[in-house]
């Protein structure tokens, strides 16, 4: 009995060691998580399973590579109408990211259609389960080309047990304007594959969860024949594939990788937290969730929310220079509550506003709303 009893709590301490990561710890539009850039790095595959060190002390630092978590319209404003939150894929922030082709397909690209990219967003979305890229976007010569995904791609999965699995798949079929068309079927395939100690240059960590992700996906871009040089009947095909591996380490109460490597065909990179987590500084926000609507708007904004019960809170309106153009304190011992910001009384003008809800002494829970009139 006793043997029982010992191995029934045993069990107990074991499924309770896994990260306790949630959707308030995922990353937030107005974020900046700063990285820093360590260059190639080798992982070890086969150091999977429960009670690893991962030594990663010896990795270079070649400067930040801040992680910029921003709004949708700011990427573009054209990407409101496909990841806007009245979209039928609507993302929760954008953020910079590398472009999604090889370089030397893009030079390819350049050279026979004179087609270049001058820079690339990932629209990321929220949900218990964990953080979904909803697609990306390009933009061209000042013009944001959205690409929404078929289906969402679960880039972070939570919670962290170990040996938990998850697949996503995604295809898209988009016409590019002035050169053809891009199609894609992709697929991803995560794992939580150890945990463990982790050892980086600044810092080290206890209670890790590393999550392996690997992406399959096969892309072709088709070149118009009246945008080639030299015409060609169906045009010209360009098929590239996009095949990544990412080792991801988090630790609890933070849902972004202290550290990332990436690995491909092309080499390998790596990115680690460049201010050590403080873990007694890690603040449970006040407010859990905020939802702006109609966004972009010309005559009011709702804006849906849920606190903590018996907490009152204010809500402040200001433009991107920080000017405070509207102040309420709401006071409500609920957990759900609504309330209206009158754009069109304070004559705002078109442009991107900031809205925050303070709460007590927490972090503030920040959304962007954009103003079209």
């Amino acid at each position: 009995m006793k043997n029982a009893y010992t191995l029934m709590l045993a069990l107990c301490i074991t499924q309770a060691s896994f990260a306790q990561i949630d959707q308030a710890d995922l990353p937030q539009e107005g974020m900046t998580i700063d990285m820093t850039d360590a260059g190639n790095a080798t992982v070890d595959d086969n150091q999977t399973g429960s009670n690893q060190t991962w030594d990663f002390s010896s990795l270079g630092d070649n400067g930040i590579i801040p992680d910029q978590f921003t709004s949708v319209g700011e990427a573009n404003f054209t990407f409101l109408f496909a990841f806007g939150s009245n979209s039928s894929n609507p993302a929760d922030f954008a953020m910079p990211g590398e472009i999604p082709i090889p370089a030397v397909a893009l030079d390819l690209l350049g050279s026979v259609a004179g087609f270049t990219i001058d820079e690339s967003f990932n629209f990321f979305r929220r949900e218990p389960s964990g953080l979904y890229q909803a697609g990306f976007g390009i933009t061209t010569s000042g013009f944001g080309l959205p690409i929404p995904y078929s289906a969402p791609d679960e880039i972070i999965p939570i919670p962290l047990e170990l040996n938990r699995q998850t697949s996503s798949n995604y295809t898209f079929n988009v016409e590019i304007p002035g050169l053809g068309t891009w199609a894609c079927t992709a697929t991803r395939e995560n794992i939580v594959d150890g945990n463990g100690t982790l050892l980086l240059p600044n810092a080290s960590y206890e209670n890790v969860y590393r999550v392996k992700s690997v992406l399959n996906s096969d892309n072709t871009i088709t070149v118009a024949a009246d945008v080639l040089p030299i015409p060609i009947p169906g045009g010209l095909e360009i098929p590239f594939p996009r095949n990544e591996t990412k080792y991801m380490y988090f630790v609890e109460g933070t849902g972004w990788p202290v550290l990332e490597v990436k690995s491909s065909l092309l080499g390998s990179t790596a990115k680690y937290r460049s201010n050590p987590v403080d873990f007694t500084a890690i603040e449970e926000l006040s407010v859990t969730s905020a939802e702006l609507f109609p966004n972009p708007t010309n005559d009011f904004a709702q804006i849906r929310f849920e606190k903590k019960p018996a907490q009152s809170l204010v809500i402040e309106l200001s433009d991107l220079n920080g000017k405070v153009l509207f102040q309420k304190l709401v006071s409500t011992s609920g957990t759900t509550a609504m309330e209206t910001i009158p754009v069109k009384e304070l004559g705002l003008c078109n442009g991107v506003y900031q809205v925050r809800l303070i709460c007590d002494n927490t972090s503030p829970l920040v959304r962007k709303l954009v103003v079209q009139n």
